[in-house]
């Protein structure tokens, strides 16, 4: 039975034939030669070692001439920039009796010039006549008459009778027999190649889009599931521009193999698209049609989303800065920063970017105005930032927000959390103004709360968050906040409370405080393994309170274990996970190597700081104790490196060592040091 090749492959196959050839001098024609620059290259060929591949070489000691069966596949045959200049790098005589497999047509050309396994190498030809030229192999003559033969089999016949050429292979030498080998196997992978061909050709053409699947990180750098619940409950919660939402949850659930939703999703956007921007619904469009077209690439529906590029090339024609498939337009800029903004705080300062971009060409938009504003929120008080942020730039912005729509509540209780020191009566009469312009709005509930815990009205607070799990049962944030509320609480108690007598009405109290902190901070944890590390924290400590010690070393052994996370976060659970040896098993030297871990945690932020202080707290205690302690002493070495008082750290190591002469750790130090003072010729006496 024949074998239904792809079209691609089919013409491949048509072109293969008609380019076999041996080069010969005067006979340039259209057939460049592959050639691996290098005298010890060069002096394999002249001994039949040929250059089939980049991989290693097949011969009689590593591997055993065996073609039975399925192919072995080498990496793929190297391939030439487009538009490069070649030098000569052999004589003519070297490329008699060389093999060619194919010349393919420009399209694939490019894409596998765009493939990670490209490599440069310098064939002896004109630029003219190397362009959109792929190559396999260079290889003696009986080799390539018996490659002519079986390629021609694969033409005409089946692949099943091609490997009944057998006979062909032992009529060959040893030697000869081995690039054979490796020549087939070189044929079955352009095969394969090319067999995937119009997918990655297409992939290569979405990999243009502007859609949420060229801006934001990939499933292994963000919490899916939390990300899932975020979205769904803002979409039920009446969020005002649901279009952004659907196109983000579809990305989601595209990530997470639910296709049929994120059509579902995508679909429910472009129809509020409709319904809502019906005169801007093709500008608007662009990243809901690039979402679509990865949906369905995934999906491998490769017809409806080349559909999809089609929609895209024909919108993206009415803007002449933009590509064949993107626009550089401030919708979306715009919509880039929304998408930034909402997936981790790593990408804060490019979500503030795109923003500025996208007020540049419309700076009276009230939506980028919104987006502009709560990064700059978000900002402030974040030590990852570029610059070191105060609350003027946002003031000004949410002001300026305000001016555009005097009755956006939001905008309002954002003001009234900034004003808050400053100004606190203003900031009241801004949120009890937003709470009565909306009083159902999550957002508006969310942060007017936040405004009232500032206060340290707890009551207040606590009822704003509670109404706001009444619209939204499962946020996973207002759980975490009323933990938060009830743990105040909690240790306001623990102040004043007097002994440990269950009939005592403080003792139930605190009993029924911890046990709301256990529920609210568990439900703000459920399926959220990387983006609920203050949450999982503050669980321990509510652990440790309650002397349930086994369940908080649990939860700080997961925590200390867990890769990818910021570096803040690292050093706040290093910082605890210490924090909790020291104080509740009393162990300084377990709580020293958690401090330690954080401090060498290259990141300044407060948590580090607070490492550092309770190192410096323990150590100095400890030798005070006695003043051999090599731990201790070794700290302090440290801490002097850090701070580059590279002297101070040379003796605090040695007299480390003295007690405690073969400790790797403090040898690899004193020895950098010492290394890096000698370079700087100033060894001290």
């Amino acid at each position: 039975m024949k074998i239904q090749r792809p079209k691609i492959l089919r013409r491949l196959l048509t072109v293969s034939m008609n380019a076999i050839s041996p080069w010969r001098k005067g006979d340039m024609g259209d057939m460049p030669v592959i050639r691996h620059s290098g005298p010890k290259q060069r002096e394999r060929e002249k001994t039949g070692g040929g250059c089939l591949s980049s991989g290693p070489s097949l011969n009689s000691s590593s591997r055993q001439p065996s073609w039975q069966g399925r192919p072995m596949i080498l990496p793929v045959p190297r391939l030439s920039p487009l538009n490069r200049p070649f030098s000569p790098v052999v004589s003519e005589e070297e490329h008699i009796n060389t093999f060619y497999i194919a010349r393919v047509p420009e399209d694939v050309y490019l894409f596998l010039k765009l493939s990670p396994l490209n490599r440069p190498f310098s064939p002896v030809v004109s630029e003219e006549e190397h362009i959109n030229t792929f190559y396999i192999a260079r290889v003696p003559e009986d080799v390539y008459l018996f490659l002519k033969d079986y390629l021609q089999v694969i033409h005409h016949r089946t692949y099943k009778q091609a490997e009944k050429q057998n006979s062909l292979l032992n009529q060959l030498t040893i030697t000869s027999r081995l690039e054979a080998e490796k020549g087939i196997q070189n044929i079955f992978h352009l095969i394969n190649i090319m067999s995937n061909a119009p997918k990655d050709l297409l992939k290569v053409k979405l990999s243009w889009l502007q859609c949420h699947f060229t801006w934001a990180p990939q499933k292994e750098n963000i919490d899916l599931d939390d990300m899932k619940q975020r979205l769904e409950d803002s979409i039920q919660a009446g969020v005002k521009y649901k279009a952004r939402s659907h196109n983000q949850l579809a990305f989601v659930n595209c990530l997470q193999g639910n296709y049929e939703k994120a059509i579902q999703n995508l679909q429910e956007a472009e129809r509020f698209l409709r319904e809502n921007h019906e005169d801007e619904f093709e500008k608007r469009s662009i990243i809901t049609y690039g979402n679509y077209a990865w949906v369905y690439y995934h999906m491998g529906q490769l017809t409806e989303a080349q559909s999809y590029l089609d929609k895209l090339e024909e919108i993206c024609k009415q803007f002449p800065d933009g590509s064949q498939y993107a626009a550089k337009i401030p919708e979306v800029y715009g919509e880039k920063g929304w998408a930034l903004l909402t997936t981790a705080a790593q990408y804060y300062e490019e979500a503030m970017e795109c923003f500025k971009k996208a007020l540049e060409e419309d700076p009276d938009n009230f939506h980028w105005n919104v987006g502009y504003a709560t990064v700059l929120s978000r900002l402030e008080g974040f030590s990852g930032a570029r610059e070191v942020w105060g609350p003027v730039k946002s003031v000004k912005q949410w002001r300026r927000v305000l001016e555009l729509d005097p009755n956006d509540s939001e905008a309002m209780v954002q003001l009234a959390l900034k004003l808050h020191h400053s100004t606190q009566n203003k900031g009241v009469k801004l949120v009890e103004q937003a709470l009565r312009t909306s009083p159902d709005d999550l957002y508006v509930l969310r942060y007017a709360a936040k405004f009232y815990r500032l206060r340290r009205d707890t009551e207040k607070t606590v009822e704003l968050f509670k109404k706001g799990l009444e619209i939204s049962p499962h946020s996973t944030f207002l759980h975490h906040q009323i933990g938060q509320c009830y743990r105040t609480k909690l240790k306001d108690l623990m102040k004043y409370q007097g002994g440990k007598d269950p009939r005592n009405p403080a003792f139930q109290q605190k009993a029924e405080l911890i046990n709301q902190c256990k529920y609210h901070f568990q439900k703000a944890i459920e399926n959220r393994p990387l983006t609920s590390i203050k949450a999982h924290l503050d669980l321990a400590e509510i652990y440790s309170i309650n002397e349930e010690y086994l369940k908080a070393n649990e939860i700080y052994n997961h925590l200390l274990k867990l890769e990818g996370i910021r570096p803040e976060n690292k050093q706040d659970i290093c910082l605890q996970a210490g924090l909790f040896e020291l104080n509740h098993k009393e162990s300084e030297s377990n709580a020293i190597t958690h401090f330690l871990e954080g401090m060498k945690v290259n990141y300044d932020s407060p948590h580090q700081k607070r490492c550092r202080g309770n190192l410096e707290m323990i150590s100095a205690r400890r030798l005070r104790r006695n003043p051999r302690e090599s731990k201790a002493l070794g700290v302090f070495g440290f801490l002097h490196q850090l701070d580059g008082e590279r002297c101070e750290a040379i003796k605090c190591f040695e007299k480390a060592l003295e007690f405690d002469p073969d400790n790797k750790e403090y040898l690899c130090a004193l020895c950098e040091l010492r290394l890096s003072i000698e370079d700087n010729n100033d060894f001290p006496n």
